[in-house]
């Protein structure tokens, strides 16, 4: 879309520039520059009565505010332009930063300048700069583009190029970057200052970047390498933004160059003052820290400083799971509380459980959602309200041990062991802990023994200590203390006879150290604890955490969590390949989320529940993690013997990308197999074809189909039977 405005000698041009940083939550994952790879910008100034000249251009990557600029604040209202890592979304145009003015409180109206250098005006010069918004539609908020022809004092910029206004001129939508371009021919031959002035009450939020002054040179450039830092092995697709700085076309060559060697070269004819998206194709991903390097050229580059962006990602074994996939909210917004699930036969019910609300306080309603009638009830409230409590679930029961019961003081710690039963909807209290402690890590042995694993004490004292609960005596025991960093808010779990504990905060800070704890069969209050691979992400916490024994596989799934910004990212802590794994990133980044496992259509899932984005925002967000075929469930649905052969499963259900058919024979026989509509008819074939005896799996894409209600039509030696298949 193009707006052209002229008033007297000013051009004013607005190019709709698609933004690398969209609106979606995932883009700062997605398309962020590596920290370690920030843009050098050259300029050529001339210094002539101090002032720059030929062509500057200024994209905020260093120090803020950057040399020679200034910003003031004439009403003293303490809301100013600032560097947009401070940005509740931070955005760039270019490289990883921005300028933003963030939007102040209603009631004081924030105004603010920002002030370039002098520049020298010359033949043919102009002033442009990309801009977008945080939010839309907050009025009051206005941007304002004024020159002085003297000094860069507030009172001398008496000039306006443009009035950018809320609800008359501003940008529609917080997703684009929009491009502002102005002829400086009015100013030939002298010195000016830009001044970018922002005024606003609980207004927008704006960002400036890639402000230029004069006439743009032959440049290009390489802006983003889009791919995520974690990255699972095998096939991965290579994209980059490439830009054309300069004032014609070009035709640029760029080269994909990984850990030194040239992979790939690619030509685009790319618009003047414009950028595009270059797909390299795919590559073969192979675990380890690997580095990308995209080199962007043409003949006369003035700046070759700016042509090469290397990215460092780490590449991970893949879990191998089905992904997230959105489900009925809770009816409350909630975090840090404590969740349990019932599983019978192809009926379940899970539960949350206290946890913190809107009001920041421990909140005592709990709810359940019910799979028979498909809707949220409540349930009988929790005696003592607590968030932040340890909680484990054993057969019917979910206990609660511990817990905050403010909403700031970590040293208010409860005292109490609270144990639900699920079925009758009826708490009681087991013997409280031997030490108030909050912040624990937990797991369940033998299903009987609950195993509570370092936090802090009453004193805020971090410890190392594990407390040990039998649920059949009613006691306490102490196990053997994990070693290393004693810290709360540490996440952890127990598959057989292993504790796998990582993250945490420490005296000094967040730690990203990971133990595996090994359980004495013969002393279970003995433990063996051997450090190993610290988790991927450093200085993590909050992160959703539950262990999984199922087809063989036996592992702990960390989710989500934060270290300063909101995590995507699931990682997998296999213990018998003694290796993290990467799995399925989350839809939102949700911190201090409650999990539990749910088993429907014979698959196996990870529910997360609630948690917080951002600065303690509470959600009422319910996703599911698709683990696969759940190893010992059987359906009627799915399970059927037709003759001399059995169908076993029919899983992932529901089904996002892939399902598989999998069936049994016990001696050879023709199988075919139709995944068709409710009403018979085919959309395509599976198999037709002569099967030896044994266990067969046939996998199917279904990504391309509508969501909604299939069938798998199996026909084996002249046998037929259906099986329904639920396509997300």
């Amino acid at each position: 879309m193009k707006l052209i405005f002229t008033t007297l000698t000013v051009l004013f041009i607005i190019n709709l520039c698609f933004s690398q940083t969209k609106r979606d939550w995932r883009s700062r994952k997605v398309d962020f520059e590596s920290q370690e790879n920030k843009k050098l910008k050259e300029v050529h100034p001339n210094t002539r009565l101090g002032a720059l000249s030929g062509y500057y251009v200024e994209s905020f990557e260093g120090t803020f505010p950057p040399t020679g600029w200034k910003i003031a604040d004439p009403r003293n209202t303490q809301v100013n332009w600032v560097s947009s890592t401070l940005a509740n979304l931070p955005a760039s145009y270019d490289g990883s930063k921005s300028t933003y003015m963030p939007y102040g409180l209603f009631e004081n109206i924030s105004e603010s300048y920002l002030i370039s250098p002098a520049f020298t005006v010359a033949d043919g010069d102009s002033l442009s700069f990309k801009f977008k918004l945080e939010f839309t539609g907050w009025i009051p908020d206005t941007t304002e583009v004024l020159i002085s022809i003297t000094d860069d004092k507030v009172t001398s910029f008496t000039r306006r190029l443009i009035l950018l206004a809320e609800g008359l001129n501003y940008p529609k939508d917080s997703i684009h970057w929009y491009n502002y371009s102005f002829s400086l021919d009015e100013y030939l031959g002298r010195d000016i200052y830009v001044a970018f002035k922002n005024r606003n009450g609980d207004g927008d939020g704006v960002f400036i970047d890639y402000v230029e002054l004069g006439n743009r040179p032959f440049d290009v450039s390489t802006s983003k390498i889009l791919m995520n830092d974690y990255i699972g092995a095998g096939s991965q697709n290579v994209t980059a933004t490439i830009a054309n700085n300069s004032n014609v076309t070009q035709n640029i060559t760029s080269k994909l160059i990984i850990d030194g060697q040239l992979v790939t070269t690619k030509m685009q004819i790319v618009a003047a003052a414009s950028q595009v998206e270059l797909d390299f194709g795919d590559w073969d991903a192979t675990e380890g820290s690997r580095t990308l390097a995209v080199v962007s050229s043409i003949p006369g580059d003035v700046n070759s400083a700016n042509d090469t962006l290397r990215k460092v990602v780490k590449v991970y074994e893949r879990l191998g799971d089905f992904g997230w996939s959105v489900q009925d909210p809770m009816p409350n917004y909630k975090y840090s509380g404590i969740v349990g699930s019932i599983n019978e036969n192809d009926d379940f019910q899970y539960y949350y459980i206290s946890g913190r609300d809107e009001t920041s306080l421990p909140t005592s309603s709990n709810f359940s959602y019910n799979s028979k009638f498909e809707t949220w009830e409540e349930s009988t409230e929790i005696a003592t309200p607590v968030w932040f409590s340890a909680y484990e679930t054993i057969k019917d029961n979910i206990y609660c041990f511990n817990g905050l019961l403010t909403n700031i003081n970590v040293t208010s710690i409860n005292h109490k062991t609270q144990i639900y039963d699920m079925k009758n909807d009826t708490w009681t209290e087991g013997k409280p802990s031997p030490f108030r402690i909050n912040g624990s890590a937990s797991g369940t042995y033998k299903d009987s023994l609950i195993y509570l694993i370092g936090g802090n004490d009453q004193n805020g004292a971090y410890t190392n200590r594990v407390f040990i609960y039998n649920i059949n005596t009613d006691k306490w025991d102490n196990g053997t203390s994990k070693p290393g960093t004693p810290s709360r808010a540490i996440k952890g779990s127990i598959v057989g006879n292993k504790i796998v504990v990582s993250n945490g905060l420490g005296a000094n800070g967040r730690i990203s150290e990971t133990y595996v704890g090994t359980i004495d069969v013969n002393d279970p209050t003995k433990i063996s604890w051997k450090r190993v691979e610290d988790y991927p992400i450093k200085n993590l916490g909050l992160a959703a955490v539950y262990g999984i024994s199922n087809n063989g596989q036996n592992f702990v799934i960390y989710a989500g969590g934060e270290n300063g910004a909101n995590i995507f990212e699931t990682f997998v802590y296999d213990i018998d390949k003694n290796k993290w794994l990467l799995g399925s990133q989350r839809n939102l980044p949700l911190s201090s989320s409650a999990c539990t496992k749910i088993i429907k259509n014979d698959s196996l899932y990870l529910a997360c529940l609630g948690g917080f984005i951002g600065d303690l925002n509470p959600a009422s967000y319910n996703e599911w993690l698709n683990l696969g075929k759940y190893q010992s469930t059987s359906s009627a649905e799915d399970i059927t013997t037709i003759t001399n052969s059995t169908i076993v499963k029919c899983y992932p259900n529901p089904s996002q990308h892939f399902s598989n058919v999998e069936f049994m024979l016990s001696k050879p026989a023709q199988v075919k197999i139709v995944l068709a509509d409710n009403f018979g008819r085919k959309i395509q074939d599976v198999v037709d074809e002569k099967h030896e005896m044994g266990t067969h799996i046939k996998p199917t894409n279904v990504k391309h189909l509508p969501s909604g209600s299939y069938q798998y039509i199996v026909t084996i030696d002249g046998k037929s039977s259906s099986h329904k298949m639920i396509k997300l």
